[in-house]
């Protein structure tokens, strides 16, 4: 049972850190990504239970409209999960995901639409063959995805120790900040990073400092704490201090 709740463990955590953007004009960027992997060792405890991948697929064409693609892939002990995230080039906010949920007992598909004029998304849960639930959350405010936060956040200019990020979420404001920058040591390398955390305390991620701005390391508080931490990189060359 530990296993299968890690994912939604991390998903949650991830939504604390998911940045009201607003206008942020991220999209021109990505282009330059394409093809870029990242990689991590998934911990639960003192335990290695598995890996998570980002893959960047970089513009795609969705029912005729330009989109970037990220592919999340969990894959621990008895679940796996693969989730396509479409988003506006725009300003980086989902359009579309589309979700494959592997259990022991059960697959599961699962669709998230997002009208971000009208502030709402709408997820659909299917077992391959009849809906099983559908749902609709509305916000007062343009809604993210949890996922995308680590991109995201990536490409934000000008970043000093003290700024914070608001989360919208449908029932709860809460807010992410840059609380320091600090040398992270991973294995035999040591990256300069940012490190922010969220209030209260239930998430903190390391992003390098460099111009790749690489999520370095995930932490999640909790009864189930866990941590992602950088397995390989492919992309750009990498270096560390």
């Amino acid at each position: 049972m530990v296993f299968i709740l890690l994912p939604a463990l991390f998903v949650a955590a991830l939504a604390l850190a998911a940045q009201n953007m607003g206008g942020l004009q991220v999209g021109r960027l990505y282009p330059e990504r394409a093809g870029e992997e990242i990689t991590y060792e998934v911990k639960l405890g003192n335990l290695w239970v598995g890996e998570a991948r980002f893959k960047y697929k970089g513009r795609v064409d969705s029912n005729g409209r330009a989109l970037n693609l990220l592919v999340f892939e969990t894959r621990v002990i008895n679940f796996a999960d693969t989730e396509n995230i479409y988003s506006d080039p725009g300003n980086f906010l989902p359009v579309r995901i589309e979700r494959e949920v592997i259990t022991l007992f059960k697959r599961e598909y699962i669709s998230e639409n997002y009208d971000q004029k009208n502030h709402r998304v709408t997820i659909t849960k299917n077992n391959g063959k009849a809906t099983t639930e559908q749902r609709v959350i509305s916000s007062n405010d343009v809604i993210h995805n949890a996922i995308l936060f680590p991109y995201a956040v990536r490409d934000l200019p000008d970043l000093v120790v003290g700024c914070e990020f608001r989360v919208n979420l449908p029932k709860r404001t809460l807010r992410v900040k840059l609380v320091s920058i600090e040398n992270l040591k991973l294995g035999n390398k040591v990256f300069q990073a940012f490190r922010f955390e969220s209030t209260p305390k239930q998430i903190a991620v390391w992003i390098s400092t460099d111009a790749l701005r690489i999520p370095l390391k995930i932490e999640g508080a909790g009864v189930f704490g866990y941590t992602l931490i950088l397995k390989s990189y492919r992309g750009q060359p990498i270096r560390s201090l």
